[in-house]
Parts: C-alpha cells; sequence; structure tokens
C-alpha cells in the first residue's frame, strides 16, 4: 500500500510532505510537496523516484521503509528499494536511497557492500519470507546541526530461529558531505539470539548534546510475525540508546559496493536562489580544481575555487548579492596531478531569482 511521512526544518518554515505510491496506483514512485510557510501552503508535488526507475539494464521499485528529515534548509529522504521485473522484487537486490536537492537520487547501501562488510554474518537472502520486508530495509533518518546525516536502518542475519526465520539487526551509517558518500555501516547489537528491527533515528541531534545520536528501535526474542508469517508468539520491547558518535568509530565515508567513486558535480542547492546557494562536487584524484560561475554570455562573474585539492567531497558557498537575476552557469574543471586521472569538465545552470 502507499507509505508517507512529513519533515520540518528546525526553524519550522519549511515543511515537506512525502509519498510513496502503491502497486496499484500510480506506482512505487517517491515525491514530496514542500511548504516555505510553515505548512500553510503547498508546491506541487515533484517525483523523486519515477516508477520504474531505470539502473543500467534493470528497473529498479521503492518499497518497505520511507522516512525524511530536514539537514539545515535541505530536505533528506531516504527509501527502500529493490529489482523489479515482471511485477516481482528481487530481494536479493534490495538497497537504500538517499535523496536531496543538492545531490539527487543516490544508492547509500546495498546486499553487496552489506556482504562486503560483514561478510557471512548477513544474509543477502531471506531463509524464509517475512511479509513486507527485505534483507535491507526500513531506513530512518536524523540529522546533526554540524550538517552530519544519520542513517539507520535494518539488515538480515544469517543466523535463524528454530522456526527457520533470519534474525535482524540495526545498523547505523553516516554522511558528513550531504550524502554524496556514506560511511561503512555499524552494527548496534550484539545478541546472537535476539532480533532487532524499525529502527527510528531523532530528526535532530545537537552536537552540545555530547554528539549522542538518539535511536530507538523494536527488540524481540522471536523474528516474523506471529500472524503474518506464521512465527512463534513472542512479546517484543522498544530499545532506546543514546549512540555516542565516537563509540560507534564511524569510518571514512565510502561509497556503496560496485558504485564508483569517480568525479562529480551537482545541482545546486538551493535552486531558484537569492541570493546564496551551494554547490556541492567529488574528487576522485589529488586534483588542481576551478569552479568558476558565468552569465549567459559567457562572460565569468565569479571564481569560486582556484587551488589543488584532495580527493574528497566539498560544498562551497556562492553569493549572488551583486548580481542581476537571471541565468547563470558554473563549471567545474578538475584532474588528477598523478597524470593518469585524465581532466574532468562539467557544467550545470542555475537560476538567481531577486
Amino acid at each position: 500500500g502507499d507509505c508517507h511521512t512529513i519533515a520540518r526544518s528546525a526553524d519550522g518554515h519549511k515543511v515537506a510532505l512525502v509519498h510513496r505510491g502503491s502497486m496499484a496506483a500510480e506506482g512505487a514512485s517517491v515525491r514530496y510537496a514542500e511548504s516555505v510557510d510553515s505548512g500553510k501552503t503547498f508546491g506541487a508535488f515533484q517525483n523523486i523516484m519515477p516508477f520504474p526507475f531505470v539502473v543500467g539494464a534493470d528497473s529498479v521499485a521503492a518499497r518497505g521503509g520511507l522516512d525524511a528529515a530536514y539537514n539545515g534548509d535541505e530536505l533528506q529522504i531516504v527509501f527502500g528499494a529493490a529489482k523489479f521485473t515482471s511485477g516481482i522484487y528481487a530481494e536479493q537486490q534490495a538497497s537504500i536511497y538517499h535523496w536531496s536537492a543538492a545531490n539527487g537520487l543516490k544508492k547509500m547501501i546495498d546486499a553487496p557492500a552489506m556482504q562486503a562488510a560483514f561478510a557471512s554474518s548477513f544474509s543477502g537472502a531471506l531463509n524464509k519470507p517475512q511479509t513486507n520486508t527485505f534483507p535491507i530495509d526500513y531506513p530512518s533518518v536524523g540529522t546533526s546541526d554540524d550538517g552530519t546525516v544519520f542513517v539507520a536502518f535494518q539488515a538480515a542475519s544469517s543466523r535463524l530461529s528454530a522456526a527457520g526465520f533470519n534474525y535482524f539487526n540495526v545498523y547505523l551509517i553516516r554522511s558528513t558531505d550531504g550524502g554524496l558518500s556514506w560511511s561503512s555501516p555499524v552494527a548496534l547489537e550484539t545478541a546472537p539470539e535476539h532480533d532487532f528491527r524499525y529502527p527510528s533515528v531523532s530528526k535532530f541531534n545537537p552536537v552540545s548534546a555530547a554528539r549522542q545520536v538518539a535511536i530507538v528501535y523494536q527488540s524481540d526474542g522471536e523474528p516474523a510475525s506471529s500472524v503474518m508469517d506464521a512465527a512463534p508468539v513472542s512479546h517484543a520491547e522498544l530499545r532506546f540508546r543514546a549512540v555516542q558518535q565516537n563509540e560507534l568509530t564511524l569510518s571514512t565515508p565510502q561509497p556503496p559496493s560496485g558504485t564508483p567513486m569517480g568525479f562529480a558535480l551537482s545541482q545546486n542547492y538551493p535552486n531558484p536562489f537569492n541570493p546564496n546557494t551551494i554547490v556541492s562536487y567529488r574528487l576522485s584524484a589529488v586534483s588542481q580544481v576551478s569552479l568558476k560561475v558565468f552569465d549567459v554570455l559567457g562572460r565569468e562573474v565569479a571564481t569560486l575555487v582556484d587551488a589543488e585539492q584532495a580527493v574528497g567531497s566539498y560544498r562551497v558557498s556562492f553569493n549572488a548579492a551583486g548580481l542581476s537575476s537571471g541565468v547563470y552557469f558554473y563549471r567545474l574543471r578538475a584532474g588528477g596531478s598523478d597524470g593518469r586521472s585524465g581532466n574532468f569538465v562539467a557544467t550545470k545552470k542555475m537560476l538567481l531569482a531577486k
């Protein structure tokens, strides 16, 4: 069936309604409508993952968990998805996607990445079906005031209950560059014969609060549903954790397995803007970087970056207070200083609306 959630910015002026359709309606698309006047009025729904969504030779459809939160003024949306062929989801190719206006739609984590990180302790396919459940599913997103984005999700363990159902564990992953790249997942529980699932991350985790991330999730002695899956009857409970960021020792953000790091230039956010906007980009090699802004006649109006930079992801602020309303272009030139990485050039359009 349909699924929906709501997000609100810290100061309350932005509110987003996020919706995932059902297979019987418009398809499993994901879309949102946003208000900039505290919910008095909303813009038209924007589709961020159409149905079907084509990735290479595969069709991918959203299903399972859906959540949203604001990182400052920037909306963050996460949801589960899987390969979809002839009306059937391929659970072995389940994944979790992240979307933001600045960085677009990107796969956060998938079954191959979990297999690489946890080897035999992760089960890429369920031993017995569990209703409305993929091996990786039910993401929840929260943020902190230093711009870090946290996502918790559940993933199937290779351990089985006496009834043959996979136990699940809850994992935490983070991004420090607005979702361009993500850390390796960290398991939050170690109890071997217990089931943990349905995590929910606090939407705002202030750095001043001892750098803790607040999470609540279900703990149960038996996996699966006694009603829907004929699993043994058990009694679930809610478990709360205030996780210390340094306790988790989250690694340097890495892309999911099979996703090349590469050079990338993202769409500026917000766009249209007045007068400030953010330009994000990613470097896969030590590079001499040039980031410049041009008007519609090709005249250079601003140089945002002109320096050698290390591998990583960057966010640059552009203030157009001294420029007239209209269309502008920003161009990134970057190339590995080792002489082997070639040159990367990308240009995108932005709109200054005063």
